[in-house]
């Protein structure tokens, strides 16, 4: 039993280096992303018509409170997982294989991966949406 304990947490710290990294590059070029909107943003925030920058607006603020959002269900859900794990372990015997595993947070984020393109990809297309807008509105404040 213990070859096969080895064997899933070096799968599950495998696929943790890949989440890490990909949750660390999202991060990353959402932030950027959303700072380079709001400058490109105070450069057009006079043209006319005002609608299209509303609109840009508006989609931008959606992508980041999905964004936002995400972050928080993460973190509810991970406190929450975590405080029950705790609690579970407690009442567990000694030589039970569960409290052995030394490293909750990797099987955690594993569970949870499954719920990241709920959160990532309606944020990703609001902010898309906003990003082409905002450069409309910079080309017509440019060019006029």
């Amino acid at each position: 039993m213990s070859e096969f304990k080895e064997q899933a947490e070096s799968y599950a710290q495998c696929h943790q280096k890949v989440f890490d990294a990909i949750n660390n590059y999202n991060t990353k070029i959402i932030s950027f992303g959303f700072v380079a909107f709001f400058a490109m943003a105070t450069q057009v925030k006079d043209v006319s018509p005002r609608l299209p920058f509303m609109v840009a607006i508006i989609f931008m603020s959606l992508s980041i409170t999905i964004f936002v959002m995400h972050e928080l269900v993460r973190t509810v859900m991970y406190n929450s997982y975590v405080s029950g794990k705790s609690k579970a372990f407690k009442e567990l015997p000694d030589n039970n294989l569960l409290s052995q595993i030394e490293d909750s947070h990797v099987a955690f984020q594993l569970r949870f991966q499954a719920w990241n393109n709920y959160f990532f990809y309606p944020s990703l297309a609001c902010g898309f949406i906003a990003l082409a807008i905002i450069f409309y509105c910079y080309l017509a404040a440019i060019i006029c």
